[in-house]
């Protein structure tokens, strides 16, 4: 675990998620790409960003708790759960400090030792995390690698459960306010373990939410840093609102029935 002081509001801010351990990841799970048929180019959005950052401005400048415990996997799944009511079912939804804690706390068992984003997703799948009342039905990875995947998928669910192990040159210096840019900085550092937000993209790459502000990665620092190879992951969180409200959009060629049949098998 480690400790940072954040530059402006002088908090202390945590570094908490754990890489998950061989035997998670080796068990199966829904992949975003057999979802899109092999032989022809996944279809492509309209270009962003979508507007998402001003839907979501009572959410980003919730820290959840990760200005002092290193809660970060249970924060982005708060900021998460902000993220796709706020597109499907608005008002975007926030939540106290404590009841963030709380469900932290439960999966820890009480130690403040952080935690992997397979342990936090399967709970939040199977008992609705932070609140029974938000459940999800399921969340399928992403290769980071793929942009036009991972752009169309923040196009169509408004989310991506995003980890990395972050670059010193992110930490030092400390972000500051909205509107940061994290860039290709150097390797990954896998003692900086977090997990974060993206909710919206363009055409110069994504929007992410972490530690109470937006920032912007461009698409090099995304197919870097959340590259599985590198330690990274992404996810991509689904409800049914979420689903329903994106099989609305103009698209052909994503299998929406398949991934409906297959979200109940695994988790």
């Amino acid at each position: 675990m480690k400790y940072l002081t954040h530059p402006s509001t002088t908090k202390v801010v945590s570094l908490g998620r754990n890489r998950p351990s061989a035997e998670k990841l080796v068990k199966p799970r829904l992949r975003f790409s057999d979802y899109l048929p092999i032989a022809t180019a996944p279809p492509v959005p309209p270009p962003g960003p979508y507007g998402r950052t001003a839907l979501l401005s009572n959410v980003t400048p919730q820290m959840y708790g990760n200005d002092n415990t290193g809660d970060c996997t249970m924060a982005a799944e708060a900021h998460l759960d902000g993220a796709f009511t706020g597109e499907a079912n608005p008002p975007a939804v926030t939540f106290s400090n404590a009841q963030v804690l709380a469900a932290y706390y439960r999966l820890t068992g009480g130690p403040d030792t952080g935690l992997d984003e397979i342990t936090v997703l399967d709970d939040w799948k199977t008992t609705g995390g932070i609140s029974p009342d938000h459940k999800i039905i399921g969340y399928v990875t992403i290769d980071a690698t793929n942009q036009a995947h991972v752009e169309l998928a923040i196009w169509l669910f408004a989310n991506a459960y995003a980890c990395l192990e972050l670059p010193d040159a992110y930490i030092n210096p400390f972000p500051t306010a909205s509107g940061f840019v994290w860039d290709v900085a150097g390797d990954p550092d896998p003692d900086n373990g977090h997990a974060i937000c993206f909710y919206d993209c363009d055409a110069d790459g994504v929007y992410v939410m972490t530690w109470g502000m937006w920032g912007k990665m461009p698409w090099a620092a995304v197919k870097k840093y959340f590259a599985e190879a590198n330690g990274g992951s992404l996810n991509i969180i689904l409800t049914q609102d979420i689903i329903n409200k994106a099989s609305q959009k103009t698209v052909t060629g994503f299998d929406f029935t398949q991934l409906q049949a297959d979200l109940p098998m695994v988790g």
